[in-house]
């Protein structure tokens, strides 16, 4: 091989791990301990039978760690009505990664009584969220799509088509920061 094309070998693997580094995107949090959050805006879940609307939105978890590649928080939303119908909603437990992938880690149901209606979310990867760092404190906006559920009842048929549309906000227990780093 010739120099030449050492060099240009060499110029592209130290291209190629530069970019990779700079791309790594982490959650930095000033320490350790837990995390609270709210919901920002109406959390709505589309699905073939109608939307769920969620008013309150409360989320709590833990920082392992001042510097990570993910974010894990359970969900608990109230205030929700399917079909203008009021439904019940199982907590969602969420891994939120740096690079935008959602992971729900838990089988989430939602029940409407007076529709014998029964929609279920088993765990699955989604995207996307977007992150955005306000004063110490980290805005999330949900925009999941190809949420995959099974639907029971007079709520719609089962389908592969549902989405997630929301902006929430998490922040450090007891001050402190956390953040987003491209």
């Amino acid at each position: 091989m010739t120099t030449g094309k050492k060099l240009s070998l060499l110029a592209i693997a130290i291209f190629v791990l530069s970019t990779t580094n700079a791309s790594a995107s982490v959650f930095t949090a000033s320490a350790t301990g837990e995390l609270t959050g709210r919901g920002l805006t109406t959390q709505e879940f589309t699905f073939n039978g109608g939307t769920l609307k969620c008013t309150s939105a409360e989320s709590s978890g833990i920082i392992e760690s001042v510097e990570s590649s993910d974010l894990h928080f359970t969900t608990k939303y109230g205030k929700c009505t399917f079909a203008g119908f009021t439904a019940e909603v199982s907590p969602a437990t969420w891994t939120v990664t740096a690079t935008g992938t959602v992971h729900l880690q838990n089988t989430v149901t939602i029940k409407v009584s007076v529709l014998a209606c029964h929609l279920t979310i088993n765990p699955q990867s989604v995207n996307l969220v977007n992150f955005t760092n306000l004063s110490g404190r980290l805005q999330l906006l949900f925009q999941l799509a190809q949420i995959v559920y099974t639907s029971a009842g007079l709520c719609g048929s089962s389908g592969s088509n549902g989405t997630h549309v929301g902006k929430h906000e998490l922040e450090r227990v007891g001050g402190g920061s956390i953040s987003w780093d491209a």
